[in-house]
């Protein structure tokens, strides 16, 4: 059964990370990054290897949101109905890039590479 409310909060996710309006930041996993949404929600994204019918392990992607108390109201996965596999993977990449600021490193690489 399609979650029509979860399915809005993805989309609305993956809009605001596209526009760099959330500030994701890494954490102490390497494959997870964590979000505060006005001081009373925590995002959270993460990777993981979910292995196939033979067994050979390939990524998906999670979405997951929680209240000041650590409570978590809804986990979103691409294997959710109305959740692109694509978008999944799309949203987890931008906040990959996003946390560790890496069109400002690229930049910064583009003008020592000037340099030479």
């Amino acid at each position: 059964m399609e979650d029509t409310k979860a399915i809005e909060f993805f989309r609305g996710v993956l809009s605001k990370t596209r526009a760099g309006r959330i500030g994701w930041q890494p954490t102490a996993t390497e494959s997870a990054y964590i979000a505060a949404i006005g001081g009373k929600f925590i995002l959270s994204v993460w990777q993981y290897e979910y292995p196939d019918q033979e067994t050979f392990p390939f990524a998906r992607y999670s979405l997951a949101v929680k209240d000041q108390d650590g409570r978590v109201l809804t986990t979103i996965t691409s294997s959710d109905a109305g959740i692109a596999e694509g978008e999944m993977r799309e949203l987890y990449e931008l906040v990959s890039r996003q946390a560790f600021r890496v069109n400002e490193k690229i930049d910064q690489v583009l003008g020592e590479l000037s340099k030479l």
